[in-house]
């Protein structure tokens, strides 16, 4: 009984079809998978014909979790056995390589990547900022592109086009403005663009008319300039906003919100078709960028969901509210579609709750109400006394208060 048993428990694993043992072999680490090997023979091969290879930031703890010497070696050796071993096609593939010394060997996996018709890719090269090898934009089937600390230090030629890309993502990327450019139009048709660069977004130069969701934060090196054209910046960030008709998912810091009071803030801006507004590192104390968050809102009627971050700057800012408009109604301002709204550092500053009950007042579909407060703020329970007192639009609002 006990042999037939076993027998049984065999069959049904080797049983299984192949898509859900590709399924299964995908959720698991990769080291995981390769141990799957063991289960039947139908397993033994399986691991190696992936489609997605994850040879991210976990695989690469795991493989030199014992490694105290030559970690650069062992973790080649270990990459490069992978993929010699590697049977079939690769459609996605992730690598944190940064222990990779050799230029060389880096250029090879991404050899390895264009050969293969590789559609989702994520390269992420901490904390060496590895020189990009220019094939990668040789490579027409990508359809994900995710590459995170490195360098690109040539201009990509405009005969090369990423017919099919349509998520872009650049993270920590070290770059000229010429050469983004030429990168950015060479992709037509993108529909995801998220950019984390060292350039003021005057620089840029973005035709994306399909693009839903756009993504864009300075590093400090740009933001640090101390001589600032607000006007010039607000212009730039019109344009490349009144480019994308059909965006849903806006995604800004400080750089751009404060640039945004430059000029007339109760016209409305070209993003009507919004839904969501995530704001990081934004100064509600700020008037100026303050006004230009009421300025987001105003404009964007269809808004679903909305997230600040708010955090207290050191440096200039507008904090002049004396003169600031404390009467005025905002009956331009519609949001009869915000569902969700979540706040977070909350000090409880006149404007901060300013803010809130304007949201609380003139969204009447409003379901949940997150705020955080900031853990520096010593008013706690009279913050809470008074934002339980703001009239409420939506009758039935889930509030949660955190501290």
């Amino acid at each position: 009984m006990k042999k037939l048993c076993t027998t049984k428990d065999t069959d049904l694993i080797s049983a299984l079809p192949d898509n859900l043992i590709d399924t299964i072999l995908i959720e698991l680490p990769l080291r995981d998978a390769a141990r799957t090997c063991i289960l039947s023979r139908r397993w033994r091969y399986s691991w190696v014909k992936l489609s997605h290879l994850k040879l991210d930031y976990a695989f690469w703890l795991h493989s030199l979790q014992n490694a105290s010497q030559a970690r650069a070696a062992k973790f080649a050796i270990i990459l490069f056995r992978i993929l010699l071993l590697h049977q079939g096609p690769i459609t996605s593939i992730s690598l944190h390589i940064p222990e990779l010394e050799s230029p060389p060997e880096i250029d090879t996996l991404i050899n390895f990547i264009v050969r293969n018709g590789v559609q989702k890719c994520i390269l992420d090269m901490f904390p060496k900022y590895y020189k990009l090898h220019s094939s990668l934009f040789t490579c027409p089937t990508l359809i994900e592109l995710d590459l995170r600390s490195c360098e690109i230090n040539f201009v990509p030629s405009t005969s090369e086009r990423f017919s099919n890309l349509t998520s872009l993502t650049l993270n920590d990327i070290t770059v000229s403005p010429r050469a983004l450019n030429c990168l950015l139009s060479s992709c037509p048709f993108l529909y995801t663009l998220k950019l984390n660069v060292p350039l003021d977004i005057q620089c840029l130069q973005i035709n994306a008319p399909k693009l839903v969701y756009f993504a864009y934060y300075c590093s400090n090196s740009a933001q640090s300039l101390l001589a600032v054209n607000y006007v010039r910046r607000q212009q730039a960030i019109l344009k490349i906003l009144g480019g994308f008709p059909d965006l849903k998912f806006l995604y800004l810091d400080s750089h751009c919100v404060k640039s945004l009071a430059a000029g007339d803030l109760h016209t409305r801006l070209p993003i009507s078709m919004l839904q969501l507004i995530d704001l990081l590192d934004i100064c509600l104390e700020d008037v100026d960028q303050f006004s230009s968050v009421l300025c987001l809102i105003r404009s964007s009627p269809g808004l679903k969901k909305f997230k600040v971050f708010h955090t207290r700057h050191i440096g200039n800012h507008n904090n002049n509210i004396e003169n600031f408009q404390e009467e005025e109604d905002y009956s331009d301002v519609t949001l009869n579609h915000l569902e969700e709204v979540k706040i977070l550092g909350v000090v409880g500053g006149r404007l901060e709750l300013k803010l809130i009950r304007i949201l609380f007042a003139k969204s009447r579909s409003l379901r949940k109400m997150s705020i955080r407060l900031s853990s520096n703020t010593s008013r706690k329970l009279q913050i809470l006394k008074e934002i339980v007192m703001f009239r409420r639009a939506a009758p039935n609002v889930d509030v949660h208060i955190d501290d």
